[in-house]
């Protein structure tokens, strides 16, 4: 008991900046960074200054090691403040990254 089972185990990936952006009820678009806590094939959690509302639409860009960048677009599941204005924000991608594209992430470590 107490463990939760997921589809796609999550690998930990502190400290490592990527971008996001929110579209917003009214289809305006909000980018900011973000600080990663862990990522997996199915989503994404990070640390941001800013505030989701669960159920809300989020676009993450994902750097890769070439340079290049990924966009995954999600659903906020959780956000649940962890400081004064720093929360954590869990994000559920609407497609789970194919095993190619995300052994291609930067910030998943490299497997010896």
């Amino acid at each position: 008991m107490g463990h939760e089972r997921r589809e796609h185990p999550r690998i930990k990936c502190n400290d490592t900046r990527f971008s996001g952006a929110f579209r917003l009820p009214d289809g305006t678009i909000r980018e900011f960074r973000l600080v990663g806590r862990n990522v997996s094939r199915g989503g994404v959690s990070f640390m941001s200054d800013r505030t989701a509302t669960e159920g809300s639409r989020i676009d993450v860009v994902l750097p890769t090691r070439e340079g290049e960048m990924i966009g995954v677009s999600g659903q906020v599941r959780s956000c649940r403040n962890v400081g004064f204005v720093l929360h954590e924000i869990g994000v559920q991608f609407e497609d789970p990254l194919d095993e190619t594209s995300f052994g291609e992430l930067a910030i998943v470590p490299q497997r010896p």
